[in-house]
């Protein structure tokens, strides 16, 4: 008796046999190598040239402020045009931002503000490409697909990550920082020629061609703001990621710092303590994928779960002297953070309206950006002022308050995107 795959589990390689899937998934596989390597490169450069917590800090607040400005916008935008040109146009222009940092590095120019400047407009267009992108994802699978697209997606990306960061760490030692910003944007380029391969649903590509106004965007604000809240479940979900958003981003600006000043190692150990949590979400997502029945039932408890483990581990480490415990501990916690993105990226793509997912997309975002740049100024001036573990602690202690929310509302914590059978 033959067997179809809609009566038996999905694996990875029912919906890599998805053709525009496939494209997507290479073509993000390769950036995600490329802005791993960036993303340490430049943090750990910023570290070398100040020796401050605060200035990475200020990177990271250049970042988080430029999403808040292009955001609200950049949800519209994917909800009126064509997503896949608007991934394309981004990736060609931050590959071309990328070589003009290189250039100024390769003449001998350093400035902090520029490289603040780079960050901001890198935010920028990619404030853009990421609503379109997480659209995107529901467009092309089928909604049976979502929970395996979603795991393979957390999975590889954090597998991709894991090996780019172990790398790294040797390379910005031996290399330094001009060859990761040519990875990077060489990797934006390569991912933008697979894109224009990709043929969404010829309903999908018909319905993004109004004209933008002022008042049209302030409409569609409106009424992206109005849809949100007629669903308790997003109002839930906008309050938790600013929750663990502002826990989390305490962290952000110190993980060099820590493995440096905490644990007295260079950028090999900030490369290893990075790959560790990686690996951890690589296992996570795996996992869930392998046994996704129970969390496509209980998604909103798997983020308490996950939040409250997070939270747990993170006091733990922040009070940690060994590096393989360190190791360990950061290798369990990437293994909780798959616990909350895979089944609440499935629960947003089975429950939201193609017609307003740029603008859910980006309005989630705004107040993780608004109490996570408020976090990570806090946590600069503490590892500066006091000591990195502290800046981790805190993180631990507003996490699990967190997981301790997401218990208490009741949106969440019934939320279903299968029914029990």
């Amino acid at each position: 008796m033959t067997t179809t795959i809609s009566e038996r589990k999905l694996t990875y390689s029912d919906v890599l046999r998805n053709r525009n899937f496939a494209l997507l998934w290479v073509g993000q596989s390769v950036s995600i190598i490329g802005d791993m390597i960036y993303f340490l490169a430049i943090n750990w450069f910023i570290l070398e040239k100040t020796g401050s917590a605060l200035q990475i800090g200020g990177n990271v607040i250049f970042s988080v402020t430029s999403s808040m400005i292009f955001s609200s916008v950049a949800g519209v935008v994917a909800d009126r045009w064509d997503r896949r040109w608007i991934m394309i146009f981004s990736d060609l222009i931050r590959g071309f931002i990328l070589i003009l940092f290189l250039s100024s590095i390769l003449f001998g120019i350093f400035n902090l503000w520029f490289i603040y400047f780079i960050t901001f407009a890198l935010t920028a267009v990619s404030s853009f490409f990421s609503p379109s992108y997480q659209s995107l994802i529901p467009n092309i699978l089928k909604k049976d697909e979502l929970m395996i697209g979603r795991s393979l997606n957390v999975s590889s990306s954090n597998l991709l990550r894991a090996t780019a960061t172990a790398f790294s760490g040797v390379m910005i030692a031996f290399a330094g920082t001009q060859i990761a910003i040519l990875i990077n944007a060489v990797s934006f380029f390569f991912s933008a020629i697979l894109l224009a391969f990709i043929k969404p649903p010829q309903s999908i590509q018909g319905t993004k061609t109004n004209k933008l106004t002022f008042a049209a965007f302030f409409q569609d604000t409106a009424s992206g703001w109005m849809y949100i809240r007629s669903m308790p479940v997003l109002i839930s979900l906008f309050i938790l990621f600013a929750s663990t958003d502002f826990g989390a981003a305490f962290t952000w600006p110190v993980h060099a710092l820590f493995a440096e000043k905490a644990l007295g190692g260079g950028p090999e150990l900030y490369g290893y303590l990075s790959t560790a949590s990686l690996l951890g979400a690589f296992a996570g997502g795996y996992f869930i994928g392998r046994y996704n029945k129970w969390f496509k039932q209980r998604p909103g408890q798997s983020f308490a779960l996950a939040a409250f483990i997070w939270g747990c581990l993170s006091i733990a480490f922040s009070q940690s002297t060994s590096i393989p415990i360190a190791l360990g501990l950061r290798f369990v916690i990437g293994w909780s953070l798959s616990m909350i993105h895979v089944p609440i990226f499935a629960l947003l793509d089975a429950t939201v309206s193609d017609e307003f997912r740029g603008r859910v997309w980006a309005t989630l975002g705004i107040g993780s950006m608004v109490s996570g740049s408020i976090a990570t100024f806090l946590s600069g001036i503490i590892a500066d002022k006091s000591s990195p573990r502290l800046s981790y602690l805190i993180a631990g202690l507003i996490l699990v308050l967190a997981a301790l929310l997401a218990v208490l509302l009741k949106p969440i914590r019934s939320a279903q995107i299968a029914k029990e059978e």
